[in-house]
């Protein structure tokens, strides 16, 4: 959300507050436009906190008159102490380090979700080491790269077997189809002539 603030240019509103500049009693242009750029980057900040979060969650920060009070207000409820914070990255800690692949996962289902663990301890305020990262980004490789190899070897497999038993069913269809008329016809025609000789 932060980001999307930022890219707005509203995340100072956030920051500061409501609170525009006074204007004198004779204000210049430039002084009217930056009292109403206030204001309304205010407002605009406020209004796209209110539409960012769930409807379960909109109710808490209704009331909040400015920014800066809903996001106070979100922080307070999400962001936790930091006792609640730490409990939560051992927890997370732990799932990363129990982290399997399923035999019905794909790779890339398996990395989504290692990424997706990785993501959710940065946002609790932890970092992991760059060196960790490469490793885990290695791992996702090689892992795809062997889930081709097995991909293409079953599908070599199946290849192969279809292709063999197509041959084999052939051939005995070949065997077991009963000649033509023609092909009676030559086979009477020679032995009629055996029987001359």
């Amino acid at each position: 959300m932060k980001t999307f603030l930022r890219g707005n240019d509203v995340w100072e509103s956030v920051e500061r507050g409501f609170n525009p500049p006074w204007l004198p009693w004779n204000p210049s242009l430039a002084q009217i436009k930056n009292h109403v750029d206030c204001v309304v980057g205010s407002y605009k900040a406020l209004s796209f906190i209110q539409s960012g979060v769930s409807n379960e969650i909109f109710p808490r920060i209704m009331r909040a008159e400015t920014a800066q009070d809903a996001w106070e207000t979100l922080k307070k409820e999400y962001g936790g102490d930091e006792r609640v914070k730490g409990q939560n990255m051992v927890t997370l800690k732990r799932e990363f380090a129990m982290l399997k692949i399923k035999d019905i996962e794909t790779v890339h289902q398996y990395s989504s979700k290692v990424m997706d663990l990785v993501n959710e301890i940065r946002l609790n305020g932890e970092d992991f080491l760059d060196a960790m990262e490469l490793t885990v980004v290695a791992l996702i490789g090689k892992l795809q790269a062997y889930e081709q190899w097995v991909v293409l070897r079953v599908e070599d497999t199946a290849k192969g077997a279809s292709q063999a038993k197509e041959k084999q069913h052939a051939a005995g269809h070949e065997r077991r189809q009963p000649p033509s008329r023609a092909e009676k016809g030559k086979v009477v025609d020679i032995q009629s002539q055996q029987l001359k000789d």
